[in-house]
């Protein structure tokens, strides 16, 4: 019951406002009619005595005609109006939340990245290879999921990423802190870049 009377509420409100804006559009054409009717008393053209009847037969009865026909097209066109700004709706929180799990997905890939940058930073032994190639299977396949293969190159390329000054407990985990160090840095931008949407969206 509270469903329907809410979707009713929203189709008054909804129909009142288009009756609203038609009423206000009307209005210019009221007031010229009354000047030329003024105009043509003044001038002889309709008698005082048929002023009324002028004013019924080149006014009142064909803008009320005018109006049913405006209230019979409403009554059909409000709803789906209604039903495409509940889609609008939909589509636009729906967007919104594919952009948080984006966004979710991204920080969770850079986390483990940053993880294994810690190990490379500080373990005496070798950092497995295959855990870091499938962590970088992931970040692949998710950026270009996400985004599209441009983003891709952009994730490999060493162009503007900023080295950074480190000791490797065994100097053979460096490599595989630097092709660890460009793909977090680049996920990072890539979330920066996705939260910007997001703000956009709201």
């Amino acid at each position: 019951m509270g469903d329907f009377l809410r979707y009713y509420k929203e189709f008054l409100a909804h129909w009142g406002k288009e009756l609203w804006t038609f009423g206000r559009e009307q209005m210019v054409g009221l007031m010229l009619f009354v000047l030329i009717l003024v105009f043509q008393i003044r001038n002889g053209l309709v008698p005082p005595k048929n002023a009324g009847w002028a004013a019924q037969e080149t006014f009142l009865r064909p803008y009320l005609v005018l109006i049913g026909i405006y209230l019979a097209i409403h009554l059909v066109r409000t709803p789906w109006k209604l039903d495409q700004e509940l889609r609008e709706k939909l589509q636009h929180r729906t967007s919104q939340e594919e952009v948080e799990n984006h966004i979710a997905l991204l920080t969770r890939l850079t986390d483990r990245g940053q993880e294994f940058i810690r190990r490379c930073r500080s373990e005496r032994g070798l950092v497995p290879q295959g855990e870091v190639e499938a962590w970088a299977q992931e970040v692949t396949g998710s950026v270009e999921e996400i985004f599209d293969s441009t983003y891709v190159t952009r994730l490999e390329s060493v162009s503007g990423v900023p080295s950074e000054t480190a000791h490797w407990p065994n100097s053979a985990n460096k490599q595989v802190d630097g092709f660890v160090h460009v793909r977090v840095y680049r996920l990072r931008q890539f979330i920066d870049e996705l939260q910007e949407h997001a703000k956009k969206m709201v």
